[in-house]
């Protein structure tokens, strides 16, 4: 029988001499030594956007940097990347972001700061489901960071300070993979240790020693500082419902037209369209789009276009042949209705059908 802590997975969760902490993969290889302040700051980073504007905050990520030699790895310093979260909450960095990526990696390489350090990989938090790689997070590691053995942390933070990290190595071949290595990467908060991302407090105003708190003149409040605050927003929730009752009347009485107009008989105009079937369904906090990926039409299918109308904004993205087949796409959306296009370029012509996801309403007797 095997020594049980030879097949034990090994995390340290001690500091190591010089500030270290050392994370082995159950295999025996590779091995990686965090800075325990990298980690704290990392951690804080995570925490501080998931606490941000929006539900469940926002998603950030940074460039990991230090050395790598035989599968050993060390990982001391790291850079945010840019990301104006024009694409909603999560990680989804725009054309500009691409573009700063590419630069800020170019800078990295040659900066003297850093002394031989190179960048090995990047980091980035899931504040939304699990810690597994997204497509997006797939394409933009293979876009940027190609070389063999480079690292990707999905970073997972937690209400209570803490978090989980999951560690990704790259592997080239066909297709490429970001496999997970087990054991999962623990994070919590480093007693003693400052990162250097906190601001410091503001120190306490001084009190005069001159001035006796008895008699300091009390403070008072004019009737229009009392009350204004409570009339605007009384004046707010009467627009709010004036609102609501108006979408609602307009709804109904389009509704009630539709129901008098009756059916329409089209005679058909000749052989029918192939279907994509295009659906919509919600997941967590993303919108999964999926099609018939053994179509016909898809299956012969050059290229592709899948666009998004969300509450007036339009967003589009060509696929690929391989990713046609792959039937199905995460949409990270707003909470609101959203339209959806799927459009497949084939030899002889192109082919759309569009679908209608909107959240889910409570019956009318509950209105």
């Amino acid at each position: 029988m095997a020594d049980l802590e030879q097949e034990t997975p090994h995390v340290d969760l001690v500091p190591q001499e010089a500030g270290l902490r050392l994370w082995t993969a159950s295999a025996g290889a590779p091995s990686i030594e965090f800075s325990v302040a990298l980690v704290e700051e990392i951690r804080t980073e995570v925490v501080r956007a998931m606490h941000g504007l929006g539900r469940g905050g926002i998603e950030v990520g940074g460039l990991l940097i230090g050395t790598f030699e035989d599968d050993n790895y060390v990982v001391d310093t790291w850079r945010l990347i840019r990301c104006d979260h024009s694409r909603g909450s999560s990680f989804l960095l725009s054309d500009r972001d691409v573009a700063t990526l590419s630069c800020q990696i170019e800078a990295t390489q040659v900066d003297t700061i850093l002394e031989g350090r190179r960048v090995l990989g990047w980091f980035v938090s899931h504040t939304r489901g699990g810690l597994e790689t997204r497509i997006e997070e797939s394409q933009l590691h293979m876009r940027h960071f190609d070389t063999p053995g480079s690292l990707l942390l999905t970073v997972q933070p937690t209400r209570f300070g803490d978090a989980q990290a999951a560690i990704h190595v790259f592997e080239p071949g066909e297709p490429p993979s970001l496999p997970p290595l087990d054991p999962p990467l623990p994070i919590l908060p480093a007693p003693g240790v400052r990162s250097s991302s906190r601001a410091p407090q503001p120190a306490p105003a001084p009190k005069l020693p001159w001035l006796d708190e008895a008699t300091e003149p009390a403070k008072r409040r004019s009737f229009g500082r009392r009350w204004l605050p409570w009339m605007a927003g009384a004046a707010g929730l009467a627009f709010l419902v004036l609102g609501i009752f108006s979408v609602r009347a307009q709804k109904r009485a389009a509704g009630e037209l539709l129901a008098r107009s009756g059916p329409v008989h089209v005679e058909p105009s000749g052989p029918p369209e192939p279907l994509l079937s295009v659906h919509l369904e919600k997941a967590e906090d993303s919108i999964q789009v999926s099609w018939d990926a053994s179509s016909p039409a898809v299956a012969g299918a050059r290229s592709g276009v899948l666009t998004v109308l969300d509450q007036g904004a339009v967003f589009s993205r060509k696929l690929t042949p391989g990713e046609l087949k792959l039937g199905r796409i995460d949409y990270t959306r707003s909470q609101g209705e959203i339209h959806v296009r799927l459009s497949v370029d084939t030899a002889s012509r192109r082919i759309s059908e569009e679908a209608h996801y909107e959240p889910s309403r409570f019956p009318d007797q509950f209105r």
